[in-house]
């Protein structure tokens, strides 16, 4: 195998397991500024911030390229970002960063199925058992004394799991024609936005003399990191791989949750929990592999 063949498989589990980490300790940090600011709020400060740092940048580029194609080649990426994030945040309130994380693991099996009416593309059954082996992992990490126990929260982030699996879908296809940067911007700008309605019509005015240097950091922290740099990294690896790739990739977020969730939340797991997370790693490594072979083939 040729180094730049090597380099291009490699890039995108590099990019993901990246925004992995970042949106790992994401969730845990995200609960610690609840303490002073509502989700909504927390959400339209932090995308804010987002799109004027990464417009700075990329802003008048992007602009000139997405002029040159048509709304419906990046409008439906944005949208689904943006209700992913905004369902998220919402769940963040009502259950653990813990749960969030291992729900999120889903789109691995969502995203093949969503590749069908959104990419046109046929489902590859070869990918099969190790999706359901991860789908094992994550019932594993959600199960409590032996059964699945989900509660509003839980069922918010499983309908957010749906949108990322279409977000992943919609992003794959605007990548076709459009540069990851200018996909990445349509994303923050529409959550953004879309935070910010809601923000308006479900918490109303937030005063922001009242947010605490601690929930600040975490805000700047998250726009940096979290919505710029990982929907950039996520953008770059579908540009290399497909959607369905990337969301079996993703499931080593939960794993990166827990640590972080542990660390600054005193959330903890038990054996059998630890057990579904060597689940995923091991799916992880046989998606790579399974990929690798397909490519050759």
């Amino acid at each position: 195998m040729r180094p730049s063949v090597r380099r291009d498989k490699l890039l995108p589990v590099i990019f993901i397991m990246l925004q992995s980490v970042i949106y790992g300790f994401g969730n845990p940090l995200t609960k610690i500024a609840y303490y002073s600011i509502t989700p909504l709020w927390c959400l339209t400060l932090r995308f804010s911030l987002a799109f004027v740092l990464f417009a700075a940048f990329f802003g008048k580029e992007a602009y000139l390229r997405l002029r040159g194609v048509r709304a419906a080649d990046y409008l439906p990426a944005g949208i689904s970002a943006a209700l992913v994030f905004i369902l998220n945040n919402i769940a963040l309130n009502m259950t653990s960063a813990t749960n969030v994380g291992f729900i999120m693991s889903l789109p691995v099996v969502i995203a093949p199925l969503m590749a069908v009416p959104i990419l046109k593309r046929r489902y590859d059954i070869r990918h099969l058992p190790v999706q359901l082996g991860a789908l094992g992992g994550i019932y594993l990490l959600c199960c409590s004394g032996g059964e699945l126990r989900l509660n509003a929260g839980d069922l918010i982030v499983l309908l957010s799991t749906v949108c990322w699996a279409a977000s992943l879908a919609y992003s794959e296809r605007s990548l076709a024609n459009i540069d990851a940067a200018s996909v990445t911007l349509v994303q923050i700008t529409a959550t953004a936005l879309m935070s910010f309605v809601c923000a308006v019509i479900f918490e109303r005015s937030a005063s922001l003399s009242a947010v605490k240097p601690a929930a600040w950091m975490v805000v700047v922290y998250l726009a940096v990191t979290c919505s710029c740099l990982g929907f950039m990294l996520q953008n770059l690896a579908l540009r290399r791989t497909s959607s369905a790739a990337v969301a079996l990739l993703q499931t080593m977020q939960p794993i990166m949750t827990t640590a972080a969730a542990w660390m600054l939340l005193g959330e903890r797991l038990d054996f059998v929990g630890m057990a579904g997370a060597a689940v995923i790693i091991i799916c992880i490594v046989a998606e790579v592999y399974v990929s690798g072979k397909t490519a050759s083939a």
